[in-house]
């Protein structure tokens, strides 16, 4: 794991790619630990370099042990009630965001549920205009039937009487 040469705390793998690296020494820093620097350009050198300081350089390589009882344990670790305060920040990070995230999905849910409100009542309001729609359909239905049988039971009595005229007046 990479330590930041600003501020010495462990660099999250995740966000390496947001850390500016010195193109001299290679330690890595955290954006908010340079304060402005030029850290996007990729030939960057870190504060310690240009003033002539350069940081140790990360102690990466590791001796091999030539046999076991060279091999050095490292000390225990005791629990002093402190926690990695990196870790805590991060936790801390993602519990806010988390939190907004939460906030802005219960909103968008309020959103949703009074949309769908507006739409069920929109529905009801259509169907309640297709019943009364259907209705007067059925009436001028049955006004047209009624209409229609007068006018056939009307006319063949009506065209006989005109057609007995007809034939009265021509003999």
């Amino acid at each position: 794991m990479t330590k930041c040469g600003g501020c010495k705390k462990y660099i999250a793998r995740a966000d390496i790619a947001k850390c500016a690296k010195c193109a001299k020494c290679g330690t890595v820093y955290h954006p908010f630990c340079l304060k402005g620097g030029e850290e996007g350009t990729p030939n960057w050198v870190c504060p310690g370099c240009v003033s002539g300081n350069p940081p140790p350089a990360p102690n990466i390589d590791v001796p091999v042990a030539e046999g076991i009882d060279s091999l050095e344990l490292p000390e225990p670790v005791v629990s002093d009630g402190r926690h990695n305060s990196t870790a805590n920040d991060t936790t801390e990070e993602f519990k806010v965001e988390l939190g907004l995230e939460i906030r802005l999905f219960r909103e968008e849910l309020s959103a949703v549920r009074e949309e769908i409100r507006l739409f069920r009542a929109e529905v009801k309001d259509l169907k309640s205009s297709f019943s009364a729609t259907e209705e007067r359909l059925s009436t001028l239905d049955s006004r047209v039937d009624v209409l229609e049988k007068r006018v056939m039971e009307g006319t063949s009595s009506r065209l006989e009487s005109v057609i007995a005229e007809l034939r009265l007046e021509l003999n």
